[in-house]
C-alpha cells in the first residue's frame, strides 16, 4: 500500500522565536505537514534549486511562508527569483511579515505574492491565524491559484486593497491580509 502524499510547508524565517511559535501553533492545529525551515533568503533559493535539480530526493513545498526581512537575500528578492522561473510559477507564496507598510504590501503583490499577511501580535491571534492558514493551505482541500496578483491599488477605508487583475484569487483572512 502506498503512503499518502504529505504536504510540505517551507518557512523562510530568521527569527527562532517566530519559527518556534509557528511550529507550536501548527502542532496545536493538528498539522501533519512536513516543515522545512530556511533561515535566510539564499537558503530558500538553494532549497528550491536542489529540488528542481533532483526532484526524486526532495519534497516540493505545498506553500512557502516568506518573511520579508531576511539576511543575505530579502523576501522581495526571493519572490522575484521564484516568479521568474516557470517551474515555480504555481508555488503559492504567502508573505508573512511584521510590516504593515503599504509600500511593502504593494511591492509583494506586484512581484506575485499569493497573499500578504501581517504577523499577529498576540499568541491567541497567532494560533487563530495558523489554524486558518492550515485549513486553507495545508489540509489538501483547495486548489493552487490559477494566477497571482499583478497590481495593487490604494486601500479603501475598510482596508481592502480592491480588485486585482487575476483569473482566480483565493479568499484571504481580512484581519491579516489584503
Amino acid at each position: 500500500m502506498s503512503q499518502p502524499i504529505q504536504s510540505c510547508l517551507l518557512i523562510a524565517e530568521d527569527k527562532p522565536d517566530d519559527v518556534w511559535l509557528l511550529r507550536r501553533a501548527l502542532h496545536k492545529a493538528g498539522a501533519s505537514a512536513r516543515l522545512e525551515v530556511a533561515r535566510d533568503g539564499q537558503e530558500v533559493i538553494d532549497y528550491l534549486i536542489d529540488y528542481l535539480s533532483a526532484p526524486s530526493i526532495g519534497v516540493f513545498p505545498s506553500v512557502l511562508l516568506l518573511d520579508l526581512d531576511l539576511p543575505r537575500r530579502n523576501g522581495f528578492e526571493v519572490l522575484r527569483w521564484i516568479r521568474t522561473d516557470p517551474r515555480l510559477s504555481q508555488l503559492p507564496v504567502i508573505v508573512f511579515s511584521d510590516s504593515s507598510s503599504d509600500c511593502d504590501i504593494d511591492s509583494a503583490r506586484v512581484l506575485g505574492a499569493t497573499e500578504y499577511c501581517i504577523k499577529p501580535t498576540t499568541a491567541d491571534l497567532f494560533d487563530e491565524w495558523v489554524r486558518e492558514f492550515h485549513n486553507r493551505w495545508l489540509s489538501g482541500t483547495i486548489a493552487v491559484p490559477l494566477a497571482f496578483p499583478v497590481a495593487a491599488s490604494a486601500p479603501s477605508a475598510s482596508g481592502d486593497y480592491g480588485a486585482v487583475r487575476v483569473s482566480q484569487l483565493l479568499p484571504v483572512n481580512p484581519r491579516y491580509a489584503w
